[in-house]
């Protein structure tokens, strides 16, 4: 609109055989369809490539539901997210002395 960008999907985390899809979208353009055409232009674009499309996404996030199953994908399995809720460069120093075998 006006020369900019109101919506975008790329794939963000590439496995095996699967690439997992993310899109965004400018608040003023959500709900005109513009995220499930971009996802779906993505999944054509990862099925090319003989690989499998993937979603993933919050249990709460409603939206990203709703154009995911518009789409087609159904529930897989649900995931366990940890998170390490000290600051980020602790965290690292944490890793790093992990990575060199300290406890």
């Amino acid at each position: 609109r006006n020369g900019r960008l109101l919506s975008l999907a790329n794939t963000f985390f590439l496995g095996h055989r699967y690439e997992d899809i993310g899109i965004a979208t400018e608040p003023e353009a959500r709900g005109l369809g513009l995220g499930s055409a971009c996802a779906a232009a993505v999944c054509r674009a990862i099925q090319l490539r003989g690989r499998t499309p993937s979603w993933t996404t919050s249990p709460d996030n409603e939206a990203s539901l709703r154009v995911a199953h518009k789409l087609g994908f159904r529930p897989h399995h649900t995931d366990q997210l940890y998170v390490i809720n000290i600051p980020i460069p602790a965290a690292a120093q944490k890793i790093k002395d992990f990575a060199d075998g300290a406890d």
